[in-house]
């Protein structure tokens, strides 16, 4: 009588992200399933225990993940280029900030070669974008502006990886970040609001509006220009205060600005009337004048670039700009308005052999009002100068005050800063009754200033 042998069961364990079977012959078989590193097959010889087997697996997962690129991942990265990378992340991310995807369309603009590249060309992806920052210190571009300028890439190459390529790949992949391999420009530590807070001295602003005539083409770009600088200086208001207000925001009669609170930055507070002055009156009244109806309505921005009045008389949609800092920049760098950097041991910088020169910046003019406020002539008290700065209003027993009485203490604002005006305009006065320039610059430079009126006055009587 024949008795039929039972076959054994062939032993099967899994692990995670891989599976380890006992083939027929007694050898063990390892595969490895991830959707990450892709799938891979290891035979181990007969008598292998499964102990040492998932030892095995273990290196093998650690070995991928610690790869470049792994297989899997550089068969799909072959595929696309950074270019289309680009364009994918742009379609998947919806609420981006429209000045981020401006920034990543100027980066594709400026580098063909670059984004034409597929993903697994890492090397040259990281020379091109290496090439494109040298270039970006060639045009005098402040280091950390392109730094901010890269920043939605840096941030697209980040989570490329588990947003699957942003649609282009069905699996998640691993990509190299190039911005690893990358020395990026970092902001300087005294590129701080106290640091760079520098101050004018007495009729500086000269050289500022002189550099205004020699950049700006037209009359129109230099009267807006001239007074947007000098309601800087005579309001406190911030920047971005300035060119959020409107021509209905100014009531001509009170002689008051009406700052909104539509106007007021994140965490930055403004306070809501401020007063009009007679030399601002002066300066707001012929910029005004230069104006077409249009520009002037109620409605309208006082303070406006090319590329915004041409979105609108083109029914396009408004963009955020920075043409203000840039314009500025491009201004101030025809001055000598500019201090030296030092390092911690107080000694001057040098790059490449030339001083490393920290420029006169927009937001300085504020400072300048403060520290001309606080000394004479016009030594107004820490709370009138304090409510102009925005600072004092965050105090909610003063705030209570100022809500019952802003108009008053505008009213006390207004004339405290004309007497002031009025004591530099006597200094200016020459015997003749023209005017004397510290730096020799044309009677056109004082005439910006807005002291005409008072000059006027003084010779009346």
């Amino acid at each position: 009588m024949q008795h039929r042998i039972a076959k054994r069961e062939l032993r099967y364990e899994k692990g995670k992200n891989y599976r380890i079977r006992e083939l027929p012959s007694g050898a063990l078989q390892i595969e490895i399933r991830s959707t990450e590193y892709g799938p891979d097959t290891i035979r181990m010889p007969v008598g292998t225990r499964f102990t040492v087997a998932h030892n095995k697996a273990r290196n093998r997962l650690v070995e991928l993940s610690t790869a470049d690129v792994p297989e899997e991942a550089r068969k799909v990265l072959k595929k696309f280029t950074l270019d289309e990378l680009i364009e994918a992340y742009l379609k998947f991310t919806v609420d981006m900030h429209e000045r981020d995807r401006q920034n990543l369309r100027t980066f594709q603009k400026y580098n063909h070669d670059t984004c034409s590249k597929t993903l697994n060309q890492h090397h040259a992806i990281v020379k091109g974008i290496e090439d494109y920052i040298t270039n970006r210190k060639k045009d005098d571009i402040v280091e950390w502006t392109i730094t901010r300028q890269l920043s939605p890439l840096r941030k697209m190459y980040r989570n490329a990886g588990k947003k699957r390529l942003y649609g282009l790949s069905d699996v998640g992949v691993t990509i190299k970040n190039p911005f690893l391999e990358i020395d990026l420009p970092i902001v300087p530590e005294d590129t701080s609001e106290e640091d760079k807070a520098q101050s004018l001295r007495p009729y500086a602003e000269l050289k500022i509006f002189k550099a205004i005539e020699d950049q700006c083409k037209n009359s129109l770009q230099r009267i807006k220009w001239i007074t947007l600088v000098n309601i800087a200086l005579i309001t406190c208001l911030r920047r971005g205060v300035l060119l959020k207000l409107k021509w209905g925001d100014i009531d001509w009669e009170s002689r008051i600005i009406k700052v909104r609170k539509s106007c007021w930055g994140k965490g930055k507070r403004a306070p809501e009337k401020v007063p009009i002055t007679t030399r601002l009156n002066v300066m707001l009244r012929r910029y005004h004048h230069a104006l077409s109806d249009a520009d002037k309505a109620p409605d309208m921005p006082l303070f406006e670039s090319m590329r915004a009045r041409y979105n609108r008389t083109n029914g396009k949609k408004p963009k955020r700009e920075s043409w203000a800092d840039k314009q500025f920049s491009q201004i101030i760098r025809r001055t000598d308005l500019w201090e030296p950097k030092k390092n911690d041991k107080d000694e001057v910088v040098y790059k490449n052999g030339k001083i490393v020169k920290l420029w006169f910046h927009f937001h300085n003019l504020r400072h300048t009002a403060q520290t001309r406020y606080e000394s004479r002539p016009y030594l107004l008290s820490p709370e009138e100068y304090g409510y102009l700065m925005g600072h004092v209003v965050r105090k909610k027993k003063i705030q209570r005050t100022y809500s019952h009485g802003q108009d008053d203490l505008c009213d006390r604002i207004r004339e405290a800063i004309e007497k002031g005006d009025k004591i530099i305009a006597d200094g200016l006065k020459k015997p003749k009754g023209d005017v004397s320039s510290p730096y020799g610059i044309a009677f056109s430079g004082y005439l910006a200033l807005g002291y005409r009126e008072y000059l006027k006055t003084t010779e009346t009587n």
